[in-house]
């Protein structure tokens, strides 16, 4: 049971605050929704294929989700159409923005918000406007 004061001191003394901002947040700084493999899918549409429990329906084009099968893990609810969906982020930008994203160059911070694998996912629009 040392360790676990050890641990406790330890803990105690991890300083928590935000990193230096280069500049104030402002969401025209983060670009979103772009194509980064120029296959005419933009990161929506990337995560909505990557998410789908079935593959999907795509339009004639093959650029935009029209269906396929999207969990919602807030509600637990199950969609069909990809319009009944919004793409959301675990890590919002304003929170990345101040705790380290500010004072990346141009070029990278673009890239934040696409991070796709890590940082998206699909859920119900409803919820969005439901959180304050």
């Amino acid at each position: 049971m040392v360790w676990r004061a050890g641990l406790i001191v330890a803990l105690a003394t991890i300083m928590v605050g935000h990193a230096a901002q280069a500049e104030p947040y402002k969401r025209s700084l983060y670009r979103h929704w772009i194509d980064l493999d120029g296959n005419c899918r933009n990161t929506r549409e990337e995560v909505l294929i990557a998410e789908s429990r079935v593959p999907v329906t795509m339009d004639r084009r093959g650029c935009k989700v029209r269906r396929g099968e999207w969990f919602d893990p807030y509600t637990g609810r199950a969609f069909l159409t990809s319009g009944r969906l919004d793409i959301d982020h675990f890590v919002p930008l304003k929170e990345a923005h101040v705790s380290g994203a500010s004072p990346l160059r141009r070029k990278m911070r673009r890239q934040v918000p696409e991070s796709q694998r890590v940082t998206l996912f699909a859920r119900g629009k409803s919820l969005r406007d439901s959180v304050v």
